[in-house]
């Protein structure tokens, strides 16, 4: 007997959706992460994911992966949050490539993968001002890439991003994102290779990007809210190829009417976030100073 208040998904609706919108991307030579902690990884949203033909399923949150891993689904995993020193081990153990930022992390990793007799994806991380996560000195980040290619025997340099929109509201834009193409255009020269994953970035920014071309900045997130209930659907609706993004309704009208109106005008405390004027610089300091050490000396 069912019990109420009953939630019901229609996988085959979430699996269409899925579909249209990974097309799409490939089509313009993109190829998308699927991330499960939107729905807590549940287990028949994740095959129907998987069935509409994505190859790597990303979380922040260890246990999701640790689930896909024991599903044995034919997928990469994808670690989204910097590892801690404490969990090395779990997560060279269920994430087939994670993002890193730090050098002593990128050292602890390399020991359990070895252990484990694996080699790991790595994917390194350059801050360009949200404060979140990654290396802000464009030398350093090259510096680093080096490293981890010609020392770092157990990991592979899988490629480079960045990630914006998130704890500084820090919005993307041409000019940053080009910053993090030209050091990856640096460190495949250094390297001799191509990366596999080249200037990554969050979905928020590529959207952000696009968004920022044909609309004002602020209604860049009502935009990506509204791809975003493309796959997740909300109400029973029907607009275009997507099916019931009610939510994708309101956000594109509200865009319209803000914009052609001018109302968005009337809409308080609309200002681009500025970085805090304090910074722990004796902690800053310090922290470089220990990591030029570690890359000086491979030992």
């Amino acid at each position: 007997m069912n019990k109420y208040p009953l939630l019901e998904i229609d996988r085959d609706v979430i699996r269409r959706n899925a579909g249209i919108l990974l097309d799409e991307c490939r089509k313009r030579g993109v190829e998308p992460f699927a991330v499960l902690k939107g729905f807590n990884a549940l287990p028949g949203i994740v095959d129907t994911i998987v069935k509409a033909g994505y190859r790597t399923l990303a979380s922040s949150r260890l246990p999701h992966l640790a689930a896909v891993k024991e599903a044995r689904l034919p997928v990469d995993t994808l670690g989204l949050r910097i590892p801690m020193l404490s969990e090395v081990c779990e997560v060279v153990r269920v994430c087939d490539i994670s993002l890193n930022s730090e050098l002593e992390t990128l050292r602890a990793l390399d020991a359990a993968a070895s252990g484990a007799g694996v080699i790991h994806k790595v994917i390194l991380m350059r801050d360009l001002g949200d404060l979140r996560e990654g290396i802000f000195e464009s030398e350093r980040f090259v510096k680093t890439a080096c490293y981890v290619e010609r020392e770092l025997k157990n990991l592979c340099l899988y490629g480079v991003g960045t990630n914006l929109t998130c704890y500084g509201s820090v919005i993307p834009t041409v000019k940053n994102l080009s910053e993090l193409a030209a050091n990856a255009a640096d460190i495949e020269r250094l390297i001799g290779r191509k990366l596999a994953v080249n200037r990554n970035a969050l979905f928020s920014d590529a959207v952000g990007v696009h968004s920022a071309a044909l609309i004002p900045w602020h209604t860049g997130a009502a935009y990506y809210m509204g791809l975003a209930a493309a796959v997740y659907p909300l109400y029973h609706f029907t607009i275009g190829d997507l099916y019931y993004n009610f939510m994708g309704i309101i956000c594109v009208a509200s865009i319209y009417v803000l914009t052609f109106t001018g109302w968005d005008r009337f809409i308080p405390l609309f200002g681009l976030p500025e970085e805090p004027a304090v910074r722990l610089k004796k902690v800053e300091e310090r922290a470089y100073r220990v990591e030029e050490e570690m890359l000086s000396s491979p030992n």
